[in-house]
């Protein structure tokens, strides 16, 4: 399934489409872990792309490459 990011699209939408997504993120960053949390789990289904982007001090595009960078990483290396 493929999935047109953008800064409004739901993280929980990203995690359903890419579920590898998840631990590439928390390998890149430990501050990810917290996503496998009940509270993590509640927030992934409100936080936007561009949410997660603001936390972590990133652009909206460069959230969206990377969460595209990974999806598309997962998905050469499986064909």
């Amino acid at each position: 399934m493929e999935l047109n990011i953008t800064p409004e699209t739901k993280i929980c939408d990203v995690l359903e489409a890419y579920p590898w997504i998840r631990d590439e993120l928390i390998a890149k960053d430990e501050r990810f872990k917290m996503i496998d949390s009940p509270m993590g789990k509640f927030l992934a289904k409100r936080a936007k792309v561009k949410d997660v982007a603001e936390k972590f001090g990133v652009s909206p595009e460069e959230a969206i490459a990377r969460f595209r960078g990974y999806a598309l990483n997962r998905e050469y290396n499986e064909k």
